[in-house]
């Protein structure tokens, strides 16, 4: 039977360890625009009254087509004009108006 080194133990288990997230980051990265740090209590308040989510329950609602949301560039959260933050494209609230 082969002893193992020092060496080769910690390569297998960095393989082991690092691999699993290495590969995770192959895919598309979804969008995140949950960050409300830079706002008020109010504005706050605002977002979670209107129910605001990143990602919507209904595929035909998507901040995307909201006559409200303001696009910012490709993969990149946007802005609505009814409350304050960052906005996912994908996002989705009570105050859903298709765009005219």
């Amino acid at each position: 039977m082969k002893r193992i080194d020092r060496r080769e133990a910690f390569v297998g288990m960095a393989t082991v360890l690092i691999a699993p997230s290495a590969l995770l980051g192959c895919g598309k990265k979804s969008l995140a625009c949950t960050d409300t740090a830079g706002l008020s209590a109010d504005e706050v308040n605002a977002r979670t009254v209107l129910g605001y989510v990143d990602a919507t329950g209904d595929p035909a609602k998507p901040c995307s087509t909201c006559q409200l949301y303001k696009p910012a560039a490709p993969d990149q959260c946007g802005g609505c004009q009814i409350m304050k933050g960052p906005v996912n494209p994908a996002g989705s609230c009570k105050s859903w108006a298709k765009k005219a």
